[in-house]
């Protein structure tokens, strides 16, 4: 059983043993289906943006274990108790900074394959593009004047847009992704 930052009850998807987690998108890659507790909302959220499945669940410890296990899911917890609970693959997520926290999960899961669309970050439905005549009746003007790339959620509805913060989350992600990288080269 492995525990600081890292899997426990179980090993890392992809390695033998591993086969049922998540779907399969090609020949070569497994997509891992996420399940977060609350105790890790905003990093299920980030996740989220970055096109990962990951299914908030916010309820009791049996709940949340349930909800993972009989969805075939990896959870994401901060909580001790929940992530050694048997039958569970879990990711405990030890760091309290947002960046590390980004970095571990997909170091254990693995980056999603390129064009992996962004998913709601309420829903966690995969967004489809939105041209701006769709958009119009459902948006501000002045949005419709500054902008040309909309994401829609096919289910809750929500619109997404690249938004004055933007870049600012461009960055913020590049410097995450940025650190894998250094971490495959450290030895």
């Amino acid at each position: 059983m492995r525990r600081a930052e890292g899997v426990i009850n179980g090993d890392v998807p992809g390695s033998p043993g591993c086969a049922t987690l998540g779907r399969q998108v090609s020949e070569a890659v497994m997509v891992v289906q996420l399940c977060a507790d609350a105790t890790v909302g905003k990093l299920a959220r980030w996740l989220r943006l970055l096109g990962y499945d990951v299914l908030e669940v916010t309820g009791s410890q049996d709940e949340v274990a349930y909800v993972a296990r009989s969805q075939g899911r990896m959870l994401i917890s901060r909580n001790h108790r929940l992530a050694h609970r048997p039958g569970l693959r879990v990711i405990l997520v030890e760091p309290t900074d947002l960046a590390r926290q980004v970095a571990l999960v997909i170091r254990k899961v693995g980056r999603l394959p390129p064009g992996t669309p962004p998913r709601c970050m309420r829903c966690n439905e995969a967004l489809v593009q939105l041209n701006p005549e769709q958009a119009q009746h459902r948006l501000p003007s002045y949005l419709l004047r500054t902008q040309t790339r909309f994401r829609l959620c096919p289910k809750c509805g929500r619109i997404y847009w690249r938004g004055t913060h933007w870049q600012a989350i461009e960055d913020r992600v590049a410097r995450i992704l940025a650190s894998l990288s250094e971490d495959v080269r450290t030895p």
